[in-house]
């Protein structure tokens, strides 16, 4: 995948604006909350070559307080893998967890 990096880059350099998440936004490369447009840009580039933070990734998003509710969380589109990931990783969790098969 290293070599996609260099086009890749290169194609998100003509991608219009893009503003700072209104949200908190986590790159699953460093678990790290996106904040600025050119830091997405990066981390999304380095995606393509660095390990992705799965497991890491849904425990940092469902770090909760004892007894502080869950999230319900949808994954959309054909496919259960984001369901599968957090069955195995957060049960809690995945009980609040909808598919919305498309």
């Amino acid at each position: 995948m290293k070599s996609a990096t260099g086009p890749f880059s290169n194609a998100l350099s003509r991608v219009g604006e893009i503003k700072a998440p209104k949200i908190p936004v986590l790159s699953a490369v460093d678990l790290i909350p996106y904040r600025n447009p050119e830091n997405i840009k990066r981390k999304l580039v380095a995606q393509l070559v660095r390990p992705v933070l799965w497991e890491q990734t849904i425990q940092a998003l469902y770090e909760r307080p004892p007894g502080a509710p869950f999230p319900t969380t949808f994954e959309v589109g054909p496919g259960r893998q984001l369901g599968t990931i957090m069955r195995m990783v957060n049960r809690k969790a995945y009980d609040r967890y909808r598919l919305i098969d498309v």
